[in-house]
């Protein structure tokens, strides 16, 4: 997932997608997708600014989503288990509207 995306730098409908994705945890990474210095410059600030902001049931998981599951992949070792917040439903509930909301459109 890039932060942009996360962010809305792609608009809205994209951007209310990736929240879906995120809630219903099927997203393991968030990157940068930099394409060069200037237009799509390198940065990860919005997409997780954005991230503690619309979503903060998934604020405990940032280091998760930008350093431990990027370093597994390099190192070639399974993805870490998700940290959990008490706070949130579990997975299951959460992709059962998310793909209910998929079916219906």
């Amino acid at each position: 997932m890039t932060a942009g995306s996360i962010a809305g730098r792609f608009g809205r409908p994209v951007r209310r997608f990736t929240h879906d994705l995120l809630r219903a945890e099927f997203v393991h990474d968030i990157a940068s997708d930099a394409h060069d210095t200037l237009r799509r410059p390198p940065g990860l600030s919005a997409g997780v600014a954005a991230l503690g902001t619309d979503l903060p049931e998934l604020s405990t998981q940032v280091d998760w989503y930008t350093r431990d599951v990027p370093a597994a992949v390099v190192r070639g070792a399974p993805i870490p288990r998700r940290p959990r917040d008490r706070r949130g439903p579990s997975r299951s509930s959460r992709a059962r509207g998310f793909l209910g909301d998929l079916r219906r459109s």
